[in-house]
């Protein structure tokens, strides 16, 4: 084993240790608290009042921790607040000096203590007693309308435990197995490499990642469960577009805490509430109207993966929680497919480009969710790796099946997102490919002029922009075409290490950032791959024009996109743009870069290249489990 590999693997042990240090020592709390909820806030040490008492019942056994709401003024006090807790008949269990000084003002604190382990059904209370006797040195303990004060009490839940002790140990033994069968060369083909990596991982990805945590995801579920049903064009309602839908769904994505998780790193998935979700099922007969918001503008053949999955669960009467993964599943199944023929197709000098940037993992997270950026991303990398498979190799000629992959490749990522338009251009590049150049250009206008006729009949029946007036920033825009190039220099200025960043791994809805070695560590082999051979040779100026013009056009035309549908009118910078809109078009930049200055032995450089990805989606499952559940 190399000392690369080693290295790598003690790291994978070091983080195990650390996570599981941190399951053991994991509370599940009942219910959620927040300052906003208390009406009554008492100080401990107001009006001679320096006792705070409060009774507790215990549903469940083990009982490790109480979690109170706290407020400080905003200034850093200097008290000793003892919390005691005791039995019904007045025994007292356990105690804790809390030092206020380390308290944050109107936040949650949690006082863990020994655990209970035969608390089920039994009374208790507790009290908190400050020794400080100047008012303006205390604390305050929100409270409810009734005086009682807010709390929650955390239990060591036992069973889920030993279930992410186990799910530890199966991630370890999957990658050491996935590590050996690369490395002793068990699968030769780059495209079964990566159904080996993506098959082992992606499942537990799936599942891993909780629901409605992607981008946007509770809005493409709607939109997806809406095609399924049948309702393609969605109804406006009191100046909103809805869907009519099972009001089951209102329990599973509003009623639920899944939402309370998004852009909150501090919550976590409420296991207990979780498993109340898990057993709703479908009232098919009970609706109500589900506000679709940007989804409804989104054309309906960008769900079709999604909309089969929901269908197949729902006609076989499965619970909510079930149908909602197997939308997932088969919109993650397409762009397995999609991705592996891309990688089988491509000519050798590819394969390792469309297997890295297939396994980054903003890529996966998009892929394992209902996001359209699936579909867009998988026949995006068809379309390349078809054009340059016809482009380099000079003995391969146009087909049939050729002709439908480029045209699917220009489809649906436009339909999906009109931007991608120009994707179009490169057929232009297979003038040789023709019998006539006259062929070639009426394939490209035949292309171009069916998606965008498509596209035009899509604009007349989907609704308009439910965010934006989309005719006053075109209308702005073309009065202030200098200004505008400005606001496109600003923004680029300061979003580009964002950009970059959320390219590769800024997960969840933003709100989840991989490790910051782990995260560089992915940008230097791309570009340790991109300077190890030559993709395009030095005199091949018309395909480093296309590319060039393609990449400047469909920068400003993302940039402009987000500019019209989401920014303020005449805003200095474009709002929305996130690094997950370049993923299509970051594997052309890799081509033009290409050219070789490394002297790294290829075959060695993509043999490390296979044993870091495999390494990556452990550790971004690691990730997700701190995040979400620990």
């Amino acid at each position: 084993m190399k000392k690369g590999h080693i290295i790598l693997f003690v790291i994978l042990i070091i983080e195990t240790i650390l996570i599981i240090e941190k399951i053991s020592n994991k509370v599940i709390y009942i219910k959620d608290i927040k300052p906003e909820y208390g009406q009554v806030i008492g100080e401990l040490n107001k009006n001679n009042n320096k006792e705070r008492k409060q009774k507790i019942y215990s549903p469940y056994n083990n009982l490790r921790s109480i979690k109170i709401i706290v407020g400080t003024y905003q200034r850093e006090n200097n008290d000793i607040v003892r919390f005691e807790l005791y039995e019904e008949n007045g025994n007292k269990l356990r105690d804790k000096t809390i030092y206020t000084k380390e308290l944050l003002d109107n936040n949650p604190y949690e006082i863990k203590f020994g655990t209970l382990k035969n608390s089920k059904g039994k009374n208790y209370y507790f009290k908190l007693v400050s020794s400080n006797e100047e008012s303006k040195n205390t604390i305050t303990v929100y409270s409810n309308k009734n005086g009682e004060i807010l709390y929650s009490l955390g239990y060591k839940n036992l069973k889920l435990n030993l279930l992410l002790y186990i799910l530890c140990f199966v991630m370890i033994f999957i990658n050491i197995l996935v590590y050996f069968l690369l490395k002793k060369e068990k699968i030769q083909k780059k495209e079964h490499k990566f159904l080996c990596i993506i098959l082992s991982y992606g499942i537990l990805w799936m599942f891993i990642f909780p629901p409605l945590q992607a981008p946007d995801e509770d809005v493409h579920f709607f939109r997806a469960y809406s095609i399924s049903k049948g309702q393609l064009i969605p109804k406006k309602v009191d100046s909103k577009y809805v869907a009519k839908l099972p009001s089951s769904l209102e329990e599973f994505v509003k009623d639920s805490d899944l939402n309370e998780v998004a852009f909150y790193s501090e919550n976590k998935i409420n296991l207990l509430d979780l498993k109340k979700i898990i057993k709703i099922k479908i009232n098919k007969e009970k609706t109500r109207n589900f506000e679709l918001k940007g989804g409804a503008i989104i054309n309906p053949i960008s769900y079709i993966p999604q909309s089969i999955g929901i269908k197949i669960g729902e006609s076989l009467n499965l619970p909510l929680y079930v149908v909602y993964y197997l939308g997932r599943f088969f919109n993650f199944f397409t762009w397995i497919l999609l991705v592996y023929s891309s990688i089988k197709i491509s000519p050798p000098k590819l394969k390792n480009m469309f297997f890295i940037f297939s396994l980054l993992p903003i890529n996966v997270q998009q892929a394992i969710s209902y996001s359209t950026d699936a579909l867009i991303n998988g026949f995006s990398f068809l379309f390349i790796s078809v054009i340059f498979r016809l482009y380099l190799d000079s003995k391969e000629k146009i087909n049939i099946k050729y002709l439908i992959f480029l045209f699917l490749g220009v489809f649906f990522p436009t339909s999906i997102k009109v931007v991608y338009f120009l994707l179009a251009i490169f057929i232009l590049l297979l003038f040789k490919k023709f019998d006539k150049k006259r062929n070639c250009l009426i394939t490209f206008f035949f292309i171009f002029a069916l998606t965008l006729t498509f596209n035009i009949f899509w604009s007349k029946l989907s609704p308009e922009n439910p965010s934006r007036d989309i005719s006053l920033q075109i209308e702005y825009l073309k009065e202030n075409p200098i200004k505008y190039l400005e606001t496109l220099y600003l923004t680029s200025k300061m979003s580009i290490q964002f950009y970059i960043e959320s390219y590769i791994g800024i997960l969840g809805w933003l709100d989840t950032r991989i490790p910051f070695l782990l995260m560089y560590s992915y940008i230097i082999l791309i570009i340790m791959n991109i300077y190890s051979d030559n993709i395009l040779s030095k005199d091949d100026l018309k395909a480093k024009f296309i590319i060039s013009a393609y990449l400047v056009l469909s920068y400003i035309g993302i940039l402009t996109a987000l500019y019209i549908g989401w920014s303020k009118v005449g805003y200095e910078y474009v709002e929305g743009v996130q690094g997950r809109y370049f993923i299509p078009v970051i594997p052309l930049l890799y081509i033009l870069l290409s050219k070789r200055r490394i002297s790294i032995k290829k075959e060695t450089l993509d043999s490390n290249t296979e044993i870091f990805m495999n390494f990556g989606l452990v550790m971004i499952l690691f990730v997700f489990l701190l995040r979400y559940y620990i």
